[in-house]
């Protein structure tokens, strides 16, 4: 639904660039890795934004091409020797296929002096925090938090305010009022939380990703194919839940992979059914002309009602909050329209949408984070014992 959605009645081209990952992807799952690193570069100065899943492709090709401990004849001395050259060609080999394509891509703007000119274009930090249609992310939830902050402040004896007003440490935003839901792209202040910056983002993103890239780095045996693409899944998640002005569109960045992971286990299978409903219900709004209505409608629901009852059929414990998904989105498509009119409270339903799309993705992202921590407590309880 995603790349019917966004490629094909939207205006993007994510199909080119996730059929780009998901090639060096199953190069990687061939140990094909000079084959992968070179795809992922050109994937790469396609589209910057998968830079998120760089870490992960240098964490694995470090541990799994570079530093390859299949044991071997040779004496302690003699293996030593041959591991560190190994190393050092292999190293020097990916690094060349890499230099190689940024050459080729970056060299023209660098000869005629507009590499800074492009960086800006590339990282325009400018747009602020959340885009104008909040990513059902970590930023959508702490921005709600904040407006209801701003309003329990106004609640609050005159006294009292201020202590609320002094956890944002920012007097920019006039009044306090936190400008977060005008629908506009800029740099909008929050109210009372403290304000959140690109370096901020990006520490939290690396932080997210960690129990993934020692997981990758610490096991023993090379990944399984479905467990690479649960990992590029999972830190593209990452920089989806925790990013800088992330788009909603950036789902399909953890979902195709994950949708291809479904097809080998059963409990991938399982956990893309579920993220399928928060992803691809907040996609919606970006159709929002009436001729498109039941398109959408017919397209995403029969998706994730089959996904559902091939699935999850067995548990009923997602259906409380699929309920609430749909009533979301019957309550923005029908009812707030009826009750506000067309130019009253606009933003409201996609508020809605945004957050309660972000709870199914942020449950997503605590599962697979504490799945990854627990393989790493257990592996460093049975290597102490």
């Amino acid at each position: 639904p995603g790349l019917i959605f966004v490629d094909h009645i939207h205006f993007q081209y994510n199909g080119l660039l996730l059929g780009l990952l998901m090639l060096s992807l199953e190069a990687l799952q061939r140990d094909r890795v000079v084959l992968s690193a070179f795809l992922f570069a050109v994937l790469l100065n396609m589209k910057h934004l998968f830079a998120v899943a760089a870490p992960y492709f240098l964490v694995y090709m470090l541990r799994r091409f570079c530093l390859d401990t299949t044991p071997t004849k040779a004496n302690a001395k003699g293996l030593k020797m041959k591991r560190v050259k190994q190393f050092l060609a292999r190293f020097s080999l990916l690094g060349a296929t890499v230099v190689g394509v940024c050459g080729v891509s970056l060299g023209p703007f660098v000869a005629t002096g507009n590499l800074e000119n492009l960086l800006r274009r590339l990282f325009p930090f400018g747009r602020g925090l959340c885009h104008a249609y909040w990513a059902p992310n970590f930023w959508a939830l702490y921005s709600v938090a904040d407006k209801a902050l701003v309003r329990a402040r106004a609640l609050l004896p005159h006294a009292l305010a201020p202590l609320l007003g002094a956890m944002s440490g920012d007097e920019g935003d006039v009044g306090g009022r936190g400008h977060l839901s005008g629908g506009l792209v800029g740099v909008s202040k929050f109210g009372v939380l403290p304000q959140v910056g690109p370096p901020t983002t990006l520490v939290l993103v690396l932080l997210a990703m960690l129990p993934c890239l020692v997981k990758t780095w610490i096991k023993p045996k090379r990944s399984h194919r479905a467990e690479i693409l649960q990992d590029v899944a999972y830190v593209n998640l990452c920089g989806f839940v925790f990013g800088y002005h992330v788009h909603e569109k950036a789902v399909l960045h953890f979902m195709i992979p994950m949708a291809f992971g479904a097809l080998l286990t059963k409990a991938r299978a399982s956990e893309h059914a579920r993220a399928a409903w928060p992803a691809y219900i907040s996609l919606m709004p970006l159709l929002f002309g009436p001729q498109e209505r039941l398109l959408k409608q017919l397209v995403a629901f029969s998706y994730c009602a089959a996904l559902h009852w091939r699935s999850l059929r067995s548990s009923d414990e997602a259906l409380p909050y699929v309920a609430a998904l749909v009533a979301v989105h019957t309550y923005g498509t029908y009812v707030h329209e009826m009750l506000f009119g067309p130019q009253r409270l606009e933003f409201l339903p996609l508020l809605l949408y945004s957050v309660v799309s972000a709870l199914g993705i942020m449950a997503l992202f605590c599962r697979q984070c504490l799945d990854y921590c627990d393989y790493i407590h257990r592996h460093f309880r049975k290597a102490s014992s």
